[in-house]
């Protein structure tokens, strides 16, 4: 089970913590003041403690994860554009007999260029279909070329190598980025971060100021979730992986 939305996720996380303050707040108004003596509050601090501690450190471990996943993916994105353009190089010493394939290559490459654009479900398959499709044609092509001598037999050979390894990249990577963050881990912390800011209400003085700082601390965990989901889709999130360097490459092959 992957998360949904960034913008969604933040928005639920801030509601929740701002809330479970404001709760917090009137739960302490509520009671009788003998319930917050200083024995009291002793403990309520206590007890924040290993709560506070547990939420920080799975949320560090979170935005270590998703940006891990980021660098990942961008890597893997910026090897497989390598290997095409070395590709191309060896087939350009082949000779004009693989002047089709290296057309095929620019193709390919502006099918993976798009593919980072965060296109609709539909879409999306539809360009993974066509990088599929132009991968197989690219491996035919390959294959049907006819080597003249040892040295065309050698470039044809390490075409075939390249190309098999940067389908294995590809499939590496279009995997991991359906695998995603598992809710549960945002259920859970989304939890535990409210029962922190429930018992900071709790503890708080009752004055807009109080409030109005207790909002923006809620606002700034709220964008440590953004940050965490949006940087675990690399591909439709706010945060996109650049396509720079594809179009550059594009630009220099098979003209």
């Amino acid at each position: 089970m992957t998360t949904p939305g960034s913008l969604l996720v933040a928005s639920i996380v801030c509601l929740a913590t701002f809330g479970s303050t404001l709760l917090g707040m009137l739960i302490a108004w509520s009671l009788p003041k003998e319930h917050f003596s200083a024995e009291g509050k002793d403990i309520i601090k206590l007890g924040l403690g290993p709560v506070a501690t547990m939420s920080a450190l799975v949320l560090g471990l979170l935005t270590a994860g998703a940006k891990g996943n980021f660098d990942t993916q961008r890597n893997t994105l910026l090897q497989i554009a390598a290997s095409h353009y070395i590709l191309d190089r060896s087939l350009a010493r082949y000779g004009h007999d693989a002047d089709a394939t290296r057309l095929l290559i620019k193709s390919r490459l502006t099918e993976l260029a798009d593919l980072r654009l965060g296109a609709d479900k539909h879409k999306e398959t539809e360009n993974a279909h066509k990088i599929q499709t132009l991968r197989e044609d690219m491996m035919d092509s390959i294959q049907q070329l006819t080597p003249g001598d040892d040295s065309q037999k050698t470039i044809k050979n390490q075409a075939i190598q390249i190309l098999t390894d940067a389908a294995r990249l590809r499939w590496i990577s279009s995997n991991t980025e359906e695998i995603g963050l598992p809710m549960p881990f945002f259920v859970v912390l989304t939890f535990w971060m409210s029962i922190v800011f429930l018992m900071f209400g709790l503890l708080a003085a009752r004055n807009l100021t109080v409030i109005g700082v207790m909002f923006v601390c809620c606002l700034c965990v709220a964008l440590a979730f953004f940050l965490i989901v949006d940087l675990d889709n690399p591909r439709s999130g706010f945060f996109q992986i650049s396509d720079k360097t594809i179009r550059k490459l594009i630009e220099q092959i098979a003209h």
